[in-house]
């Protein structure tokens, strides 16, 4: 694991070097949507976030460098 990042939103972001994790997915959808390829910056690194599912209380997303 690469690190972790708590949002402002109270979400926790775990980077590893392929993708990341993050807790509380229903949040996540709610903060950004979840449509299409919205991007979260997180630790410099211009991460696009895929749809979330809504199962589980954490989701893996791939992780893809722009």
């Amino acid at each position: 694991m690469r690190g972790e990042i708590e949002a402002s939103s109270g979400v926790r972001i775990l980077l590893f070097d392929d993708f990341y994790m993050v807790s509380e997915p229903h949040t996540l959808c709610w903060i950004y949507s979840c449509c299409g390829c919205e991007k979260l910056f997180v630790a410099k690194i211009d991460l696009k976030l895929q749809c979330c599912s809504r199962s589980g209380s954490f989701i893996q997303i791939p992780l893809f460098r722009s």
